[in-house]
């Protein structure tokens, strides 16, 4: 069985929420994976329940209920593949570039809990 590593999602989001573009969304919502700046994006949810879907095929890769974040493992490595996520129920959260988010790591010393 799969644990979700809660402390450190919570130090992570602790750091990264304010500079964060918060978002509140009802069901069936989608988000992109990038900004308007065409900046790839680390999204977490704080409520709610999403799909994850690979954009190429559509096909279902992961149904997610928060706490969780999407994108987080970009700043190691950019995905090749791109996704739309849908909201299952309604949700909230924030977006945040993934540049940013490297910066605040980096300053915040919080490597460990982003490779955890």
């Amino acid at each position: 069985m799969y644990m979700k590593p809660l402390t450190q999602l919570e130090a992570i989001r602790s750091r990264l929420v304010d500079a964060g573009k918060r978002f509140n969304l009802p069901a069936d919502s989608e988000l992109g994976m990038f900004n308007e700046d065409n900046e790839q994006l680390i999204l977490f949810f704080s409520e709610g329940t999403i799909v994850l879907h690979r954009e190429v095929d559509g096909l279902l890769m992961d149904l997610i209920s928060a706490p969780t974040c999407i994108g987080l493992a970009n700043i190691l490595k950019p995905s090749q593949f791109k996704y739309r996520v849908i909201t299952q129920t309604d949700c909230q959260g924030f977006t945040i570039p993934v540049s940013l988010a490297l910066e605040i790591i980096e300053k915040n010393k919080l490597w460990q809990q982003v490779c955890h």
